[in-house]
């Protein structure tokens, strides 16, 4: 129940905060905000694409293909699964140089509509799940989720959001290039499904 508490609240407007869009390109829509529960804003990106909607729920669970079209994703592996709809994930992300390369590990929700016309993918981080490695720094607050909502059978809207801190770096910074990181995985997420 926490889980589905904090995902609520990153999603909405509890704090007052509102969504500001920050680009619009190619169909892609980014928009961050601010929150209380850290100095780095959350984004949410969202695409409408032409693929039905179980195509596109499995093209993104498939960890295998995440370093395709993940902006920075060096590696996402499924470490451990109770069922068709929890598991865990391990990620590594390269962040460009000269910054350390960080990882997360996360606890993976998948559920589905009454109607089954959307797919919700909720996620947030567990960092002491796996121990730390030393070759990247661990990610601590790492929550957010993937909507797939069928607009026909072969329309799916998909919509992105994540609250992050990816740790020992500036605020300033990391507010500054937030934009791009989402806009990249979902153009990318674009070009793979409809191409």
């Amino acid at each position: 129940m926490k889980k589905y508490l904090l995902i609520a609240l990153l999603l909405g407007s509890a704090w007052g905060a509102q969504w500001q869009e920050r680009a619009n390109e190619e169909g892609v829509i980014v928009w961050t905000m601010q929150t209380p529960r850290s100095s780095i804003d959350a984004f949410r990106a969202t695409v409408t694409l032409d693929v039905p909607l179980e195509k596109a729920v499995a093209f993104v669970e498939d960890a295998s293909r995440s370093h395709e079209w993940i902006m920075y994703c060096e590696a996402d592996k499924v470490i451990a699964r109770t069922d068709d709809t929890h598991f865990v994930k391990h990620n590594i992300v390269d962040m460009p140089w000269p910054l350390s390369p960080r990882d997360s590990v996360a606890n993976y929700t998948k559920t589905l509509s009454d109607d089954g016309n959307v797919v919700t993918i909720t996620f947030i981080s567990d960092p002491n799940l796996l121990p730390l490695r030393d070759d990247t720094v661990r990610i601590e607050l790492l929550e957010g989720y993937w909507r797939f909502q069928a607009r026909t059978p072969n329309r799916t809207h998909i919509t992105y959001e994540v609250l992050s801190e990816p740790k020992n770096l500036p605020a300033w910074m990391v507010n500054m290039g937030l934009v791009g990181q989402p806009l990249t995985t979902m153009k990318n997420l674009k070009q793979k499904l409809q191409h």
